[in-house]
């Protein structure tokens, strides 16, 4: 049964940028307007509007990586080869809700069997740090959870990159 993935704010593959376009049959320029239009101004938008939202009814990040992995082994024309995800790292959901216990709270053997297989896929996390009450569960103990929950995700290489 599908639980985490829900209608995306933002559902797009990333386009080329222009950089390394072939000056033989492809215009740089071009490529870079269409890029930024596009893309990557959408993406700036989109991230704008997550940092100021209130809170949502749920968040349940390892139930959408969970979902995302089913999707993948599930359809053999699905290649997953770097995720990106951006997000507060907030997992809020019946299972797991860090607004109801901290992560440095959380027994991993209580949620070893909804880690996901990732098959190697390199994960990209734009971290979005909130203030006020999120801010506080957005603590020293947050980011090694979730590298736990990924090196036994069997991830490729992990970088988060602190957002604001």
């Amino acid at each position: 049964m599908m639980e985490g993935l829900s209608e995306p704010i933002f559902d797009k593959c990333k386009p080329r940028d222009g950089s390394e376009a072939n000056v033989v049959y492809e215009n740089d320029g071009m490529m870079k307007k269409a890029f930024t239009e596009q893309f990557s101004s959408v993406l700036s938008n989109v991230a704008d509007k997550l940092i100021s939202a209130e809170n949502a009814p749920k968040s349940p990040l390892m139930e959408s990586l969970q979902d995302l992995a089913a999707i993948a082994s599930l359809d053999e024309q699905v290649k997953l080869h770097k995720v990106v995800l951006i997000s507060d790292l907030i997992q809020h959901s019946d299972r797991v809700s860090f607004y109801k216990t901290r992560p440095k709270n959380v027994k991993f053997d209580t949620i070893s069997s909804s880690v996901p297989d990732l098959f190697g896929v390199d994960i990209q996390i734009y971290w979005l740090l909130r203030r006020e009450k999120e801010g506080g569960i957005q603590n020293e103990a947050l980011i090694p959870w979730w590298e736990r929950i990924f090196e036994e995700a069997g991830v490729g290489e992990l970088k988060i990159m602190k957002v604001r």
